[in-house]
Formats: C-alpha cells, structure tokens, sequence
C-alpha cells in the first residue's frame, strides 16, 4: 500500500518564456565585415538575394496559407483561416493540417473544452495529428474590448483543454486523447489533458513528440499517462503532472533515442504496478532530467519518483526529491546505467524505501561509474540498509548527508558496494534502529570501498576527520567560517562539470576544495596563496585559510606538490594575460609550482 502523503503542493519550478526570444542582435564585428570585401563580391551577393526573392515571390499561395484557427464558441461552417471563421472541433483543424506543407501545420485553439471522441465515434478514434502539427493553446478573446475584438494568449488565463469523455459527460471514454501518426513530429504547447482510459497520449512507431506546459491532472488509467513506446524523442517542458494513477510509471517510456525533461512538475502520482512512480525509462540512448520537482509520488517498485534502466547517458540535474516513496528500494531515484550516469546539484529530502536506498539507489558500470555529485541528503529512510543512498560502480563526492535513517544496524546514510568510493563529503547525525554498530558504520558501511577526505561522525581512521561540521545555523548546512570542512576535499575527486556547488557559488575558487555540498566564501584578502593554517592533517587549521601568507601555507603547497594531489594543480600556464593563466589543466608540473611561488609573493593585499 502506498506510504501515507501530505496534501501540501510543492512549488512551482520557473517556466520558459512563452513565446520564442529573437536572436541576438549582429556584432559590430560582423557588421563591419561585409566592408573589407571587394565591390565585385558585393554585387554578386546582392544579385544572388534578388533571385531567391523573385523565387519566393513565385511560390504558390499554398505555402503561406498561416495558421488553422480552433474555437469551440465558433459558428458552424468555418474555414479556419481567422478567429472569425474558426472551425469548432481539432479533428476538423487535424484534417485541414494534413493538406498543408510541413512548415505551414499550427493550430491555435481558444480556451474551451475539447472532444478527443468526434460525435459518433468510438473510443478509438482519437486525435491523431499528420507530421510536423504544432497545437499553441491558451488563447482568448478580451471582451468589452473596442471592434475589432482582441485576441491574446495567456494560458493562466485561458485554458485550453482536449476531454476524452463522449459528449464531456460521465466517465472517460477515449482509450488514448491523441496518438501521432508514425514517424512523425508533434509539438503541444500549453494544453490540459483530461480523461482517458488506457492513457492520454500515446508515442510510438518513430515518432517526436514535445510537450511544453501541458498539464495531466487527475488521470485514473490501465497503462501510463504518457507512453511512449518505440519513438525517437518525448520530451517535456514546463509540464505538470499531478495525483495521476497509472498502474505503471505515469510517463512511461521505452526504446527511445532520447528522453528529455526539464522545469517540469510531477506530484502525488501512483504506479500501482511499475517502477517509477512519475517517470520510468528503459532501453533509450540518452536521458536528461533538469530543474525539475518531484514530490510525493510513489512506486510500488524501486524508484518512488523516477527509475532509468539499461540507458546509454543519464543525466540527473538540479532537481528537488519530497517525500517520494516506494514500496520496494530507491523511495526516489533508481538509476541502473549502461554508460555514464551522473546526478548533480539535487536535494533530496524525506524520501522513504521500504528495502534499502532511502532516497538513491545507483548502479553504474565498470569502466564507466555512475557518480553522484554536490547533492544534499536530509531525513531519508530505508527499511534495510542505506537510509539515503546504496551504490554499486558509483562515485560519491561533495554532497552533504544528515539525518537520514535506517530501520538495521549501520549505513545510516550510505551503503556502498562494489566498485564505488565516498570523498569530499558530510555524513552527520545519522542514525539507525538497531544498537550495536559503531558510530562511524551508523553513517556508512564501506564493505572496504574508499572513504577519504569526509567528515563522517566517529572517524578515526586517519583518512577522515570525526569533527563537527559547523555548519551556519540549523537547517542551514552552508560552512560556518572555520568549519574543518574548508579544504579538506581532493579536488582530483570532482568533476569538471559544473564548476559550481549546490548554491551555485565556485566550487574550485581556491588550491582545496570543500567538503560537503557547499563551498564556502574564498577569503579573496590573500588570494589562492593562503591555503592552511596548519601542517599537520587532523589538527585544527589544517587546509583552512588563516588571513596570512606564511612558511605553512608554502609547506602545505609543497606536501601537495610531492605528493601529486590534485590540489597543486594550479594552472596550464605562467603568462598573467593568457586565457589559461591560472586554469588547471589536470597536470601536475613546474608551471604549477612557478604559478604558486608567484602568488606566494604577492602575500595578501
């Protein structure tokens, strides 16, 4: 049975801009060039631009016959060639389309209620657009205004909805609302879907479909809300999906060439039988999810809000996990990778699992590990083991995890399995059910992986300090200034991409890196000089800035240097003017040592 959910809605994630920006406007540079050619060179360009006009010109009235115009008020009889004589229904626009040329296929639809079943129809006989239709809802005639009438488009002001009940009564009649033809593209833009049996729109056989703030509210269907089975391409922006049940993952998709979602919303949806409460995907080459919340959902399967299986690139970015859970492992994100899987910039916060991985479970391959970056962790349960994450061929580095729970008797936070290492990271006050452990296995079970250069509660292993993290303030787990977290991190250990923490501040604005999701202020007084207060690993000071150039910070330089940490790696080049000129270049070398003996001697300003 699903865990109980708290009704309050998460925030809404920003939208895109309604309409298309304009390009950019030409450089100077670029407008300047056409002067340095030859006077000759000129007039054959201009010769050549009037005879594609005289081209264009003679094209046939059929190429720009504009837009198809849907209202559902209008009278009887229209052409669709104005808001005036507006054909009433979509299958009438979806037929006037197909006539057109590819580039000549929109549809503007007015605020009403659509039928997805024309009169007469069976449940069967449902939208199915022709290649290259782009359907803009939200539009809406300003009454009281001066003739002519005005028409304007505001989607939050006018809805415009395609209904699968027969005559929009009773129940849901149409097994799908719209279904492209094979081998085609579709775009939809700021349209309601309501009411379907097996679905709302179904993806298949070649096709692209992008949907850009749709919203799929209140569903009850026997397949997904979104399937897409055998397409090229679904993709959904500034969508929302919410308190759908499906009994498998409400967005569904397999077999594709690519899954894209970004600032989209997906809240209190069920899969009763499926992986991926809001979002599952299997079988396609590339999968990126941005900047987009998940909140509530559940699974009855591994991943509460999303699983990606046997995918070729998978991408996790800037999203917010709430509450999901599920009645299996991964209560948020499952992640099973055939390439490269990485999750950055995410927090994830309250997720359950009813077996292990409260929040993550994640499996990356051998040759190419899954990694988890700059994430925040709070107050993530697991049944078994990893209150917050279970990783297998994976990479942990600079994420911060507290509070988390598990119902046995270690991995609090993170259990880690073949294949992976946990660096650069916070693991603080979490906890477990059953007595017995250590308190350094009650944050994480290592089963002998590397764990280096954290803060982890009771660490005394010597490659990890037990200190208090001091953070800014409860609830607040930026660094306090003089935090043992400041440099302690290997900055060998982070990726290159993106170059920001969770709060989108520098993560490498120094010789060190952080620990935790967070990198604290750069004392920019002294520069990249000032690097530690202290020699001696463990000892209060070490690798954290102190306000002076000195002998230590020169020592700690040179430790480094020989050691070949990737902290001494400093630059490419020792030219103040050249573009690389304090940009490492992931080599250890003389240029490096040179670069720093030069801002040891500039000291602090």
């Amino acid at each position: 049975m699903p865990h109980p959910r708290p009704d309050s809605a998460a925030d809404h994630p920003p939208l895109a801009a309604r309409d298309q920006q304009p390009e950019s406007p030409v450089s100077a540079t670029d407008a300047q060039a056409p002067l340095a050619r030859s006077a000759a060179h000129q007039r054959r360009i201009a010769a050549a631009i009037a005879m594609m006009g005289a081209s264009l010109a003679l094209a046939p009235a059929a190429q720009a016959q504009g837009v198809i115009y849907v209202d559902d008020d209008a009278a009887p009889g229209g052409t669709g060639e104005s808001w005036d004589t507006a054909l009433r229904t979509l299958h009438e626009a979806i037929d006037l389309a197909a006539t057109r040329p590819l580039w000549d296929r929109t549809i503007n639809i007015a605020d009403g209620v659509y039928e997805a079943i024309p009169l007469g129809g069976t449940a069967d006989d449902y939208l199915r657009p022709a290649s290259g239709v782009t359907f803009r809802g939200g539009f809406g005639r300003i009454l009281n205004s001066e003739p002519p009438e005005q028409w304007v488009r505001d989607p939050d002001r006018f809805v415009t909805v395609i209904d699968g009940r027969r005559g929009l009564q009773g129940e849901a009649y149409a097994r799908f609302l719209l279904e492209p033809t094979p081998d085609t593209f579709s775009v939809f833009e700021d349209i309601t879907f309501r009411f379907a049996r097996n679905g709302a729109v179904r993806c298949l056989d070649g096709t692209d479909v992008y949907l850009t703030r749709c919203s799929f509210t209140g569903f009850d269907v026997l397949e997904s809300v979104i399937l897409a089975e055998g397409a090229r391409t679904l993709w959904l922006d500034a969508c929302r999906i919410e308190d759908n049940l499906a009994r498998n993952s409400v967005v569904a998709a397999n077999g594709l060439l690519q899954v894209r979602v970004r600032e989209s919303t997906f809240a209190r949806n069920i899969a009763t039988f499926g992986a991926g409460g809001a979002l599952g995907v299997s079988d396609t080459n590339i999968v990126g999810v941005a900047s987009s919340i998940f909140e509530t959902n559940y699974a009855r399967y591994p991943g509460g809000a999303v699983a990606v299986r046997h995918c070729g690139e998978i991408y996790v970015n800037f999203c917010r996990f709430d509450g999901n859970s599920s009645g299996h492992y991964s209560g948020a994100l499952e992640i099973r990778s055939m390439g490269p899987a990485k999750v950055n910039h995410c927090v994830f916060t309250a997720n359950i699992a009813d077996d292990e991985a409260g929040a993550i479970g994640i499996q990356g391959t051998y040759l190419e590990p899954a990694r988890i970056e700059n994430c925040l962790f709070i107050d993530n349960t697991a049944i078994q083991g990893g209150g917050a994450v279970t990783a297998r061929e994976a990479t942990i580095a600079n994420c911060t995890f507290i509070g988390n729970h598990s119902g046995r008797d270690r991995a609090g936070a993170v259990t880690l399995e073949s294949g992976s290492r946990l660096s650069n990271s916070i693991l603080w006050a979490n906890t477990v059910a059953q007595p017995g452990a250590s308190l350094f296995l009650q944050q994480v079970n290592s089963n002998g992986r590397p764990v280096e250069n954290n803060i982890i509660a009771g660490a005394d292993d010597g490659m990890n300090l037990p200190d208090d993290p001091r953070f800014v303030a409860p609830g607040d787990y930026r660094l306090a200034p003089g935090s043992p977290a400041i440099n302690l991190g290997d900055r060998g250990l982070v990726s290159s991409w993106p170059e920001i923490d969770l709060g989108g501040s520098p993560r490498f604005s120094g010789a060190f890196v952080d620990a935790g999701c967070y990198e604290a202020p750069q004392d920019t007084a002294c520069g990249e000089a000032d690097i530690s207060a202290s020699t001696t690993w463990g000892t209060p000071g070490y690798r954290i800035p102190d306000g002076r150039v000195d002998s230590t910070d020169l020592f700690t330089y040179l430790d480094a240097f020989a050691r070949g940490n990737a902290s001494a790696d400093l630059t490419r080049t020792i030219v103040p003017f050249d573009p690389y000129y304090g940009v490492p270049d992931g080599i250890i070398s003389a240029t490096d040592f040179y670069y720093y003996l030069i801002k040891y001697e500039e000291g602090c300003r």
